[in-house]
């Protein structure tokens, strides 16, 4: 986790993991591309309850469905973005985006444009023999949100149900005394 520019800590930090678009054939539903308006209903709502805005920093992954959902509504706001990923690039889109066709390539490619991104092998080493990646990156993203001069983890925890499938989304204060929002 980086500070801004001019080195100042972020006021609040909103850590979001979430589900991918479903790949096309799935036998089992979880996020249909259908269920996009809804996603991105939910998520905006959340912010707006959060008070998230300028000022604040937004942590996720990058994958199709809920993370790119959650890094555009925050880009919208005006808030600080940095980006998550188990893998290369090239290797991250092919797994993680490319698959669900529609125009998710090109909204990854605008997120990283405004974003500062994240790549695990780079940062923390290649993966080990039965390391699970995403787990990894998950819990890589949490320690970063936690290490940003953030003391109380979680502040707010949300997680809401919208359709058939779940996002989650943490907001962690900015000071000692719990005091970043």
């Amino acid at each position: 986790m980086s500070n801004d520019e001019s080195g100042t800590m972020p006021r609040t930090v909103l850590l979001f993991s979430g589900h991918m678009i479903d790949a096309p054939g799935r036998k089992q539903p979880r996020f249909p591309a259908d269920k996009e308006s809804i996603a991105r209903n939910a998520i905006v709502d959340t912010l707006t309850q959060a008070g998230a805005g300028p000022g604040d920093l937004a942590i996720c992954g990058a994958a199709c469905g809920g993370d790119l959902i959650f890094a555009e509504a925050c880009l919208a706001r005006d808030m600080r973005l940095e980006l998550y990923i188990p893998f290369d690039q090239p290797t991250f889109l092919a797994n993680s985006v490319d698959f669900a066709d529609a125009n998710w390539h090109e909204r990854f490619l605008a997120a990283k444009a405004k974003a500062t991104l994240h790549v695990m092998p780079d940062e923390l080493g290649p993966q080990q023999p039965g390391e699970e990646p995403y787990g990894r990156n998950n819990m890589w993203s949490r320690t970063d949100a936690t290490t940003c001069g953030c003391w109380n983890l979680p502040r707010a925890s949300v997680r809401r149900r919208s359709s058939s499938f779940v996002f989650g989304m943490v907001k962690v204060a900015t000071d000692r005394e719990g005091r970043g929002t």
